[in-house]
Formats: C-alpha cells, structure tokens, sequence
C-alpha cells in the first residue's frame, strides 16, 4: 500500500514539475489584454 501512495505521490510532483518548467519557458512572452487578445482573434477571422 505504501508504495502505490508513493508512487502516486511521485506522479503528482512530475506533473507539478513540468508544470512550473512551463511557466518558466513562457516567462518572457509579452503579456497581451484581454481586449486586445480578441480584437486580434477578430482580425485574423477566428472569431
């Protein structure tokens, strides 16, 4: 039993983990408003 919770317990962190390595990856995207994330949405027809 001990070790399903650990092996569990160890999936739940790598996703965790590249989660946060995600984010770290995106860190330097420039940062749109909401507005202008759908007017651009508008522009290119998908909307």
């Amino acid at each position: 039993m001990s070790e399903l919770i650990n092996d569990a317990a160890r999936d739940e962190l790598a996703q965790d983990a590249a989660d946060l390595a995600a984010f770290d990856e995106r860190n330097k995207e420039p940062v749109i408003g909401f507005e202008d994330f759908v007017k651009g949405l508008q522009k290119d027809g998908v909307l």
